[in-house]
């Protein structure tokens, strides 16, 4: 494998946090997209928190470029889905997929197949 090989895949882990809507649009989007876990949680928790108090209906986190998540995203995910109307979007990926189904996570968030069903569920 080339550096360049290498120094790509590197990057689709990095984690990386995108507000995707205006405080006009009553549904918020965020997108996430690389491994999530204890370290590297701060700037999705952030943006979380930022949506909480505002008039939103839902908020809609996007997690189909999500490679890995642990408990401490898990966690997050849990906390925010008591203080506001959380749909998560896929499709999911293998890794997060079993977070949410061997802990049975999967039958307490409204988990939508993409984007678009997020937006309108």
């Amino acid at each position: 494998m080339d550096h360049q090989s290498t120094h790509s895949a590197a990057d689709a882990d990095l984690p990386r946090v995108t507000l995707l809507s205006d405080a006009a649009d009553p549904v918020r989007v965020i997108s996430a997209a690389g491994a999530f876990d204890l370290g590297s949680l701060q700037q999705l928790q952030d943006v979380l928190a930022e949506t909480a108090g505002d008039a939103a209906v839902r908020t809609v986190l996007d997690l189909s470029r999500v490679t890995f998540g642990d408990s401490s995203l898990l966690n997050l995910l849990l906390s925010t889905h008591s203080e506001q109307n959380l749909v998560l979007a896929g499709p999911l990926s293998p890794p997060v997929h079993r977070l949410f189904q061997v802990t049975g996570t999967d039958t307490i968030f409204a988990i939508a197949p993409d984007l678009d069903a997020a937006r309108s569920a």
